[in-house]
Protein backbone atom coordinates (compact mmCIF):
# COMPACT_ATOMS: atom_id res chain seq x y z
CA UNK A 1 0.00 0.00 0.00
CA UNK A 2 2.65 2.24 1.12
CA UNK A 3 4.44 1.81 -2.49
CA UNK A 4 1.00 2.26 -4.10
CA UNK A 5 0.72 5.61 -1.91
CA UNK A 6 4.35 6.72 -3.25
CA UNK A 7 3.66 5.94 -6.85
CA UNK A 8 0.28 7.72 -6.90
CA UNK A 9 2.02 10.77 -5.20
CA UNK A 10 4.59 11.15 -8.05
CA UNK A 11 1.92 10.85 -11.02
CA UNK A 12 0.53 13.59 -9.22
CA UNK A 13 3.37 15.93 -9.16
CA UNK A 14 3.86 14.62 -13.07
CA UNK A 15 0.78 16.13 -14.03
CA UNK A 16 1.25 18.95 -12.13
CA UNK A 17 4.41 19.40 -13.84
CA UNK A 18 2.78 19.01 -16.94
CA UNK A 19 0.17 21.48 -16.95
CA UNK A 20 2.58 24.08 -15.77
CA UNK A 21 4.64 23.34 -19.46
CA UNK A 22 1.55 23.20 -20.86
CA UNK A 23 -0.44 26.29 -19.43
CA UNK A 24 2.79 28.59 -18.52
CA UNK A 25 3.71 31.75 -20.66
CA UNK A 26 6.53 31.82 -22.86
CA UNK A 27 7.94 34.99 -23.77
CA UNK A 28 10.93 35.07 -26.02
CA UNK A 29 12.44 36.52 -29.01
CA UNK A 30 10.70 36.87 -32.32
CA UNK A 31 12.61 39.01 -34.55
CA UNK A 32 15.85 40.80 -34.49
CA UNK A 33 16.69 43.48 -37.21
CA UNK A 34 19.39 45.49 -37.63
CA UNK A 35 18.29 48.99 -39.34
CA UNK A 36 21.29 50.54 -41.29
CA UNK A 37 19.23 53.56 -42.58
CA UNK A 38 22.16 55.58 -40.82
CA UNK A 39 25.09 52.92 -40.92
CA UNK A 40 27.40 55.37 -39.11
CA UNK A 41 24.74 54.65 -36.35
CA UNK A 42 23.16 51.21 -36.58
CA UNK A 43 19.83 50.18 -34.86
CA UNK A 44 18.52 46.96 -33.33
CA UNK A 45 15.07 46.30 -33.25
CA UNK A 46 13.80 43.29 -30.89
CA UNK A 47 10.47 42.12 -31.17
CA UNK A 48 9.36 39.60 -27.98
CA UNK A 49 6.55 37.78 -27.93
CA UNK A 50 4.62 35.61 -25.34
CA UNK A 51 4.03 31.78 -27.56
CA UNK A 52 2.44 30.52 -24.67
CA UNK A 53 -1.08 30.23 -23.45
CA UNK A 54 -1.53 32.59 -20.39
CA UNK A 55 -0.24 36.00 -19.73
CA UNK A 56 3.54 36.32 -18.70
CA UNK A 57 3.55 39.34 -15.61
CA UNK A 58 6.01 41.53 -14.50
CA UNK A 59 7.61 41.48 -17.93
CA UNK A 60 11.19 43.64 -17.65
CA UNK A 61 13.69 43.65 -21.01
CA UNK A 62 17.35 45.44 -21.79
CA UNK A 63 18.72 45.52 -25.29
CA UNK A 64 22.26 46.42 -26.02
CA UNK A 65 23.52 47.13 -29.04
CA UNK A 66 27.49 46.61 -29.55
CA UNK A 67 30.04 46.21 -32.56
CA UNK A 68 33.37 43.58 -32.20
CA UNK A 69 35.09 41.18 -34.21
CA UNK A 70 33.76 37.75 -34.89
CA UNK A 71 33.99 35.20 -32.94
CA UNK A 72 33.35 37.32 -30.05
CA UNK A 73 36.50 38.04 -28.05
CA UNK A 74 35.39 40.10 -24.70
CA UNK A 75 32.30 40.37 -23.13
CA UNK A 76 29.94 42.10 -23.78
CA UNK A 77 28.44 44.87 -21.13
CA UNK A 78 25.05 44.38 -19.82
CA UNK A 79 22.99 46.44 -18.15
CA UNK A 80 22.86 47.48 -14.56
CA UNK A 81 19.43 48.12 -13.85
CA UNK A 82 16.45 47.19 -16.48
CA UNK A 83 13.74 50.16 -17.00
CA UNK A 84 11.73 49.30 -13.34
CA UNK A 85 8.91 51.89 -14.82
CA UNK A 86 9.00 49.41 -17.90
CA UNK A 87 7.26 46.66 -16.67
CA UNK A 88 4.36 45.39 -18.15
CA UNK A 89 1.93 42.18 -19.10
CA UNK A 90 1.95 40.59 -22.62
CA UNK A 91 -1.32 38.38 -23.26
CA UNK A 92 -0.87 35.10 -25.17
CA UNK A 93 0.31 36.08 -28.96
CA UNK A 94 0.93 39.52 -28.64
CA UNK A 95 4.07 41.02 -30.03
CA UNK A 96 6.58 43.75 -28.22
CA UNK A 97 9.48 45.53 -30.42
CA UNK A 98 12.39 47.66 -28.58
CA UNK A 99 14.87 49.25 -30.38
CA UNK A 100 18.19 50.36 -29.57
CA UNK A 101 21.11 52.72 -31.28
CA UNK A 102 24.90 52.52 -31.39
CA UNK A 103 25.41 55.09 -28.68
CA UNK A 104 28.86 56.09 -30.40
CA UNK A 105 28.97 56.46 -34.32
CA UNK A 106 30.99 55.01 -36.23
CA UNK A 107 33.68 56.62 -38.63
CA UNK A 108 32.54 57.70 -42.24
CA UNK A 109 33.06 55.23 -44.74
CA UNK A 110 33.13 52.20 -41.63
CA UNK A 111 31.57 48.95 -43.43
CA UNK A 112 29.73 46.81 -41.02
CA UNK A 113 28.82 43.42 -41.57
CA UNK A 114 32.00 42.08 -41.87
CA UNK A 115 34.31 39.53 -39.61
CA UNK A 116 36.27 42.53 -38.04
CA UNK A 117 33.09 44.77 -37.42
CA UNK A 118 30.11 42.36 -36.65
CA UNK A 119 27.21 44.09 -34.92
CA UNK A 120 25.49 42.40 -31.71
CA UNK A 121 22.34 42.96 -30.63
CA UNK A 122 21.95 41.43 -27.50
CA UNK A 123 19.82 41.82 -24.16
CA UNK A 124 17.87 39.63 -21.37
CA UNK A 125 13.68 39.15 -21.21
CA UNK A 126 12.63 38.06 -17.32
CA UNK A 127 9.07 38.02 -16.53
CA UNK A 128 6.99 35.54 -14.14
CA UNK A 129 4.44 33.51 -14.74
CA UNK A 130 0.97 32.69 -14.26
CA UNK A 131 2.19 30.07 -11.51
CA UNK A 132 4.54 32.55 -9.96
CA UNK A 133 7.68 31.17 -11.20
CA UNK A 134 10.10 34.06 -12.52
CA UNK A 135 11.48 32.82 -15.94
CA UNK A 136 14.25 34.32 -18.06
CA UNK A 137 15.53 34.40 -21.43
CA UNK A 138 18.59 35.71 -22.92
CA UNK A 139 19.60 36.32 -26.81
CA UNK A 140 22.17 37.36 -28.50
CA UNK A 141 22.59 37.84 -32.36
CA UNK A 142 24.75 39.08 -34.89
CA UNK A 143 25.59 40.97 -38.33
CA UNK A 144 28.26 39.88 -40.11
CA UNK A 145 30.92 37.28 -38.73
CA UNK A 146 31.09 33.99 -40.99
CA UNK A 147 27.96 35.20 -43.02
CA UNK A 148 29.00 38.34 -43.81
CA UNK A 149 25.82 41.36 -43.50
CA UNK A 150 23.19 40.55 -45.11
CA UNK A 151 21.29 43.33 -46.35
CA UNK A 152 17.90 43.71 -47.84
CA UNK A 153 15.08 46.81 -48.41
CA UNK A 154 11.92 46.75 -46.64
CA UNK A 155 9.65 47.83 -49.66
CA UNK A 156 10.81 51.16 -50.04
CA UNK A 157 11.79 51.64 -46.56
CA UNK A 158 14.99 51.62 -44.41
CA UNK A 159 17.87 49.45 -45.35
CA UNK A 160 17.80 46.22 -42.92
CA UNK A 161 20.20 43.68 -42.12
CA UNK A 162 19.48 40.02 -41.25
CA UNK A 163 20.51 39.07 -37.57
CA UNK A 164 21.60 35.52 -36.90
CA UNK A 165 21.31 33.88 -33.16
CA UNK A 166 25.03 33.75 -31.96
CA UNK A 167 26.34 30.36 -31.09
CA UNK A 168 26.22 31.17 -27.34
CA UNK A 169 24.53 33.60 -25.35
CA UNK A 170 21.10 32.32 -25.82
CA UNK A 171 19.20 30.36 -23.18
CA UNK A 172 15.92 30.14 -21.55
CA UNK A 173 14.77 29.39 -17.56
Amino acid sequence: MVQAGEQTERIIAQMKEAEVRDLRAYVGVSKVILNLQKPQIPRGIVEIQNFGKTPAYKVRQWVGIAVHSYPLAAALPESPNPNPASVSVIFPGIKNANLVDLKKELPPNTVVGTQEITVYVYGRITYEDAFKNERQSNYRFFFGGPSGGRVYHDGNGPLLGAMYPDSEGNDAT
